[in-house]
């Protein structure tokens, strides 16, 4: 990573060299987060430490400091500074809610990155940030470099963590007419891995599927033996416990498009339709060559099997 990092510095420094650019200034700052929580589906509340290193020449006239991209409610306060013979190194903790990009459309099965965008306060074109990889004894990505070994997300595993530059698209140059529009410095960004716990959204939201489910097949079983207006009540009462679940489901993730899970509950939704449909068609005598065979034997046995080829092809539908 640091070959890869001198690289792209170097890069830098050719490309304002060859349009005849004021060479830029690299600030290192390097952060390690203590806590984090998603506040919304789309805010994390992130909390830690951040420092930079400026060498001795930095031009007093630039602003010290960082901010963060995309964020809201920052809180900065700045713990102390030392002075080397390099240079200085600010420390300041910080608290800040991070807007983030995460797609729902797989859940409860998402591999997602959170992303901390970190800025210059200085407004000069020429400062850049790359990230300060010597003060990390470790940098692999799952290691969690810059991460709290006691920091944890609920719901989430921690997979890997890493800095990342890359250079940023605008159209616009804030008012600031400068000479470094096909010159610009990437932007760094703090990146970080994560994977939904499987197992806490199975119990909370596959359960009532798999309970539903088994209740409509005992229907299915005994549907010449009980009387339809059971049949029906029992299947709104499911109906009500899948209502539920669902609408628990969507007040936690936002989003107009349809999610994986969800499909789930729109099958579960015709098989409640179904099972009191078929009880109905036989108490009226319809005639039907389907249900007069060995009294309804082909809805028992294919049952299983359309639900579970249901959910399979769903599941290869959405991830292959």
């Amino acid at each position: 990573y640091k070959a890869t990092l001198n690289v792209l510095t170097s890069r830098s420094n050719k490309v304002r060299r060859e349009t005849l650019s004021p060479a830029p200034l690299f600030i290192p700052p390097g952060l390690d987060i203590y806590t984090a929580k998603f506040i919304i589906a789309n805010d994390v509340m992130v909390t830690g430490r951040l420092w930079q290193k400026y060498p001795s020449d930095f031009p007093g006239d630039l602003a010290k400091g960082v901010q963060f991209g995309r964020a809201k409610n920052v809180k900065m306060e700045k713990i102390g500074s030392i002075s080397n013979g390099a240079g200085d190194v600010i420390q300041w903790s910080f608290q800040a809610d991070l807007r983030q990009r995460v797609n729902y459309a797989r859940y409860p099965l998402e591999v997602e990155q959170l992303s901390v965008q970190i800025l210059p306060l200085a407004t000069d074109p020429s400062v850049g940030l790359v990230p300060d990889l010597d003060s990390y004894k470790l940098t692999t990505a799952t290691l969690l470099p810059g991460l709290d070994k006691a920091v944890f997300l609920s719901g989430w595993k921690l997979t890997e963590s890493f800095f990342a530059l890359r250079f940023a698209e605008r159209n616009t140059d804030f008012g600031i007419a400068t000479n470094f529009d096909h010159t610009p410095l990437p932007t760094l960004y703090f990146k970080v891995g994560i994977k939904r716990v499987f197992i806490d959204a199975f119990i909370s939201n596959l359960t009532p599927l798999i309970i539903v489910s088994i209740v409509l097949f005992g229907l299915v079983l005994t549907t010449n033996h009980v009387e339809v207006g059971r049949i029906m009540g029992i299947s709104v009462a499911v109906f009500f416990v899948v209502v539920f679940s669902h609408l628990d489901i969507r007040k936690h993730i936002s989003g107009s498009e349809i999610f994986y899970l969800e499909v789930f509950f729109f099958v579960i939704y015709i098989a409640i339709i179904l099972v009191p449909g078929h009880a109905l068609w036989i108490a009226l005598g319809m005639p039907s060559h389907y249900l007069k065979y060995h009294d309804g034997l082909l809805g028992k046995v294919i049952y299983w099997p359309a639900i579970l080829g249901a959910f399979f092809i769903i599941t290869v539908w959405t991830f292959y």
